[in-house]
């Protein structure tokens, strides 16, 4: 079923939501608030004259559009600023060179992924310098046996929608430990940013003003292909797909600007019934280089004709970190407007579940 005038209708919008998912967008302000305030007294036990002196990498275990998004997301925010590798892992076996010179955040906001459980215990076996971030279950379990430290936040989420609960304690560790600078205030400007959205983009907001509802739209039939930049909004594009697998319950597509120039850009010459079926979204900001930009503008003018829809959003915001989550705000409410356009309840994620019984056996 398919109903775009759904999205002005706010009564047919909340039930068919019945999982509460735009009730949830709308407090992503005050769920960073509570985030930092969460971190800000934590104690990660941890030297930090030793942390300064000899840490060689930090490793991030998670999986998934919310662990492992918001580790994706903090790399590109801290890429021009920390000067140790930042690497994201979703496996269950930690790389060879974790040891007692890697500062490990493991990432599960149930508690319960089992692939984190799995690396988390070969990081501590290997005397990695481990820190926990999760809601409960097992982690908190073997967290508390083991004497790691544990930040706990608030459970009863889907893991995609606790950003605040992930980025946020990781990026204010991460400062206490002087690792990266202050980061108090570019937080702040982000809850500003996404606070100032939400009455443009969100539910009570009609479509012809509304810009989410307008992308949302126009993907009905759609595709997603969500391109960002190399260095910044490429992990944007990756936590969007995800985005519209979870909450639209479709297939997506994710890359970055240059490096799809050197090979993906060649599908596009496909015929056009293909191409045609798919919905481009070009991420901008207005950070990017001359280069960049110049590339931006021919992948717009190359693929625009191709597309089947077109949309280009900008970021918002002065800082870095304001500016990436202002295309993360918007694409999560493009997913969810999707999601409820095409008639669908945007929080049952019923095939991951399927997974998990197979898995188990059940």
């Amino acid at each position: 079923m398919r109903n775009t005038s759904i999205l002005d209708d706010r009564e047919a919008m909340g039930g068919l939501d019945a999982g509460g998912m735009l009730r949830i967008l709308w407090t992503y302000p005050e769920q960073f608030e509570e985030g930092r305030r969460l971190a800000a007294d934590f104690d990660p036990r941890l030297d930090l004259k030793a942390i300064l002196r000899d840490l060689d990498e930090v490793l991030l275990l998670g999986t998934g559009g919310g662990s492992a998004a918001a580790g994706q997301l903090l790399a590109a925010y801290l890429f021009g600023e920390l000067r140790l590798p930042f690497i994201v892992h979703q496996g269950y076996n930690v790389p060879r060179f974790v040891d007692d010179r890697t500062l490990v955040f493991a990432i599960t906001h149930s508690g319960q992924t089992e692939e984190t459980l799995s690396a988390y215990q070969q990081a501590v076996d290997r005397r990695a310098r481990v820190v926990a971030v999760t809601s409960g279950g097992r982690l908190k379990e073997w967290c508390r046996r083991e004497g790691t430290p544990l930040l706990e936040v608030p459970g009863g989420l889907m893991p995609r929608v606790a950003l605040g609960y992930l980025m946020v304690p990781i990026l204010t560790i991460l400062d206490r430990l002087g690792l990266i600078g202050p980061k108090g205030r570019q937080i702040q400007e982000a809850v500003e940013v996404m606070a100032a959205m939400r009455s443009a983009i969100g539910p009570d907001a009609p479509t012809p003003a509304n810009e989410a509802k307008q992308i949302a739209i126009k993907l009905v039939g759609k595709i997603p292909v969500v391109y960002g930049r190399s260095e910044f909004s490429e992990a944007v594009a990756a936590r969007a797909k995800r985005q519209f697998a979870e909450n639209a319950k479709l297939p997506a597509l994710a890359n970055a600007v240059p490096a799809l120039h050197h090979d993906e850009i060649v599908g596009w010459d496909a015929a056009p019934e293909v191409t045609r079926s798919f919905g481009l979204i070009l991420l901008r900001d207005a950070d990017e280089t001359d280069k960049n930009r110049r590339r931006m503008e021919v992948t717009r003018s190359v693929l625009e004709p191709r597309a089947g829809s077109f949309s280009e959003v900008w970021a918002r915001g002065e800082g870095r970190l304001a500016r990436l989550m202002s295309l993360v705000y918007l694409l999560d409410y493009v997913s969810v407007y999707l999601a409820l356009a095409l008639g669908r309840d945007p929080t049952p994620v019923q095939i991951i579940d399927l997974f998990k019984r197979e898995m188990s056996g059940k």
